[in-house]
């Protein structure tokens, strides 16, 4: 009797709002049926075989109504799992859109940078067109920069310092006085 008195389970459809519900069976109709089928089986034999046939007819199509119940749940809970998985690839989809995101912002910063310093270089080649400097005048300006080569002659090596440490017919005297020769070209 304890188990005619249980509330039945309900099966949750795969409809992603959730809001729709299946009960299995009705449970008022499932305790009267439950009631009639006892009052028939525990009654005294008798001979009314239409109580008892209504009864399998009642029982018959309550089977009916859970089997198609249960098909019903069963197409819910494949579509629940198709759900589930559509799911999990819209995730994956997402996080490979934000990948991407990311990696174009990163391309469009650099990009962007490189356009600006592009457009630095080319206002100042504009620049420089607009103010042409003859090629002796920039030869003069060097001249008067550098006064010297930028590197010395063979000449100049051979009368450097180190040629001449190895040579032991000049004096420790001259060498100090040519070493200390370049500190004075550097005050004038």
């Amino acid at each position: 009797m304890a188990s005619v008195r249980r509330r039945h389970p309900k099966i949750k459809s795969a409809d992603p709002q959730g809001d729709m519900t299946l009960e299995i069976c009705n449970h008022s109709s499932m305790t009267a049926l439950y009631w009639e089928l006892l009052k028939v089986l525990t009654a005294p034999t008798q001979s009314d075989d239409s109580g008892m046939d209504q009864l399998i007819q009642l029982l018959v199509q309550k089977d009916k109504e859970i089997q198609t119940t249960l098909t019903t749940a069963k197409e819910q809970g494949k579509l629940q799992r198709k759900y589930e998985a559509l799911k999990a690839e819209v995730e994956n989809r997402d996080q490979d859109i934000r990948q991407l995101q990311k990696s174009l912002k990163d391309v469009e910063s650099i990009l962007s940078t490189a356009i600006y310093q592009a457009k630095a270089k080319l206002k100042a080649v504009t620049q420089a067109n607009g103010r042409k400097i003859s090629s002796e005048d920039l030869i003069k300006y060097a001249r008067s920069v550098l006064a010297m080569r930028p590197y010395p002659t063979e000449i100049d090596m051979r009368l450097g310092i180190l040629a001449k440490l190895g040579d032991p017919t000049i004096s420790n005297q001259a060498l100090q006085q040519q070493a200390s020769f370049p500190e004075s070209m550097n005050t004038l």
